[in-house]
């Protein structure tokens, strides 16, 4: 059986979990010049109740777009509503760097929103569409969501047909698609935005529309600095960057942990995570100057 690159569940407060799962079927990722192994991968929920039940699977249609061939990173919040990265059969597939089909299934994605009680599929940001701040949007991944329907995710801004050299963070917000931070934009501590990490678990919304991310920075001397920021009511914040002094703990050498990820990102990429609660704290992890890897939990002053 394939592996498959973004199957992490999600699960909700009243207990439904959404997940990536691959099965048998005609109606899969099909790649000119390679052999189809039989085997898509479909969106599923785990109700509270006990039942499973289709979320979006290959075959379903996309809105106003053909079909879908390949689903993955659902994430549902408390109302039950699901976000998700879909392709459509037919639109370019193949990821720069990415094995073929038969060792791992995976697609150029655009992102989308089932909504609850309808059960209708809309299209968020589709690939091509044109991308705030200019360029567009080459695919899309890593789309979380918060109980209000802001979902943050990370837009590729590769030119094609190449695609993962280039990334920005953004944010869905009532109905409008959001710069966090693109590769240029000044960050707050020095230096300016290479990229933001690729990685899952580096971007997250909280319910108060809160954004954190971790990122790379240049900071223009070729060195390795890595950051982990946050977006509020239009103002970024650093958290903790390369540097930064913990008191009682050490200093910050760069955000990252000993995650493996395979296959292994085109760029480099943080791997310190980025999580944070409707408090304002932020947990994550990161290498100490002394080589040391520690937790940390930023807590906002005042929210202790």
């Amino acid at each position: 059986m394939s592996p498959l690159p973004f199957i992490q569940p999600t699960v909700n407060d009243r207990g439904d979990v959404v997940f990536t799962g691959i099965v048998e079927t005609e109606h899969g990722i099909h790649i000119p010049g390679e052999t189809y192994i039989g085997l898509g991968a479909g969106l599923y929920q785990a109700n509270h109740g006990g039942s499973m039940v289709d979320v979006v699977i290959p075959g379903d249609p996309a809105p106003g777009r053909g079909t879908f061939d390949f689903l993955a990173e659902g994430w549902v919040n408390a109302g039950g509503d699901i976000s998700f990265e879909g392709h459509v059969a037919g639109e370019d597939t193949e990821i720069d760097g990415f094995p073929p089909q038969d060792q791992l299934i995976s697609a150029l994605t655009s992102l989308y929103l089932k909504r609850a009680g309808t059960g209708e599929v809309i299209s968020i940001v589709h690939a091509g569409d044109p991308a705030p701040g200019g360029g567009a949007f080459r695919q899309v991944f890593h789309d979380v969501m918060n109980d209000r329907g802001d979902i943050a995710f990370i837009g590729d801004l590769t030119p094609p047909p190449r695609s993962n050299q280039t990334f920005g963070v953004f944010l869905y917000t009532h109905g409008d698609v959001l710069a966090i931070a693109r590769p240029g934009d000044p960050l707050p501590g020095g230096g300016v935005l290479l990229n933001p990490s690729i990685v899952g678990g580096n971007d997250h919304v909280n319910n108060e529309g809160d954004v954190v991310f971790s990122a790379q920075v240049d900071v223009g001397d070729g060195s390795l600095v890595t950051g982990l920021y946050q977006w509020s009511n239009g103002a970024l914040s650093v958290v903790a960057r390369t540097g930064t002094v913990i008191p009682g703990v050490g200093t910050i050498d760069q955000l990252a942990s000993p995650q493996m990820v395979v296959p292994p990102p085109p760029v480099l990429s943080p791997t310190s995570g980025a999580i944070n609660n409707n408090r304002g704290q932020v947990v994550f992890q990161a290498t100490l100057t002394d080589g040391r890897g520690v937790m940390l939990l930023a807590t906002p002053q005042g929210n202790g």
